[in-house]
């Protein structure tokens, strides 16, 4: 069984909470402030304000297309030069691992990126969504999500993300590309 097939196969909790635990880092959400747009800036701290929009932008999550600079169906060695070298899971040859990071990519053909999973770091959606969010965060900012598995993942199909939440928290985010059938 592909591990695109197991992604999507909600039988086997158990052993999504093994691959998960092997790719997980524990992060914490924080949350910057930022100047309102109304306040005047200096211009040595504009070059500020520039370098931190660029690091937000690198942290911006995106359903549909990807993670900062690394997006769906891109090469792994196209990501290799956005990252640099990832770890490789021997439990999971599918999987090249930032952990540092607090990021995974899955490659099933070893080729192109199928999935992305956020188990750590400040990565964000635009909304604000991310590692620490809560389950009542993700539901006011989404709605109800297209299908539940056993509770703790929540699917929405149409932006192509999967929230893993325990303990009302958001533990992963993996987006994914559509599965053809």
């Amino acid at each position: 069984m592909s591990l695109a097939e197991f992604l999507w196969k909600d039988t086997d909790m158990k052993s999504l909470v093994n691959i998960l635990s092997v790719l997980m880092v524990t992060g914490l959400l924080c949350i910057s402030c930022g100047k309102s747009k109304e306040e005047a800036v200096p211009a040595e701290e504009s070059e500020t304000d520039s370098t931190n929009n660029q690091q937000e932008q690198a942290m911006l999550i995106q359903p549909m297309v990807g993670v900062g600079k690394v997006h769906l169906a891109m090469t792994i060695d196209e990501v290799k030069q956005i990252l640099g070298e990832p770890e490789q899971d021997e439990a999971n040859p599918d999987a090249f691992v930032y952990k540092d990071m607090g990021l995974s990519v899955v490659c099933p053909d070893k080729k192109t990126v199928r999935f992305i999973i956020i188990t750590g770091g400040n990565y964000q959606t635009a909304e604000g969504i991310g590692i620490g969010s809560t389950r009542k965060d993700v539901l006011a900012t989404y709605g109800e999500p297209d299908k539940k598995a056993k509770g703790n993942r929540q699917y929405y199909q149409k932006m192509q993300i999967i929230f893993t939440i325990t303990g009302e928290r958001v533990v992963a985010i993996m987006l994914f590309e559509p599965v053809l059938r």
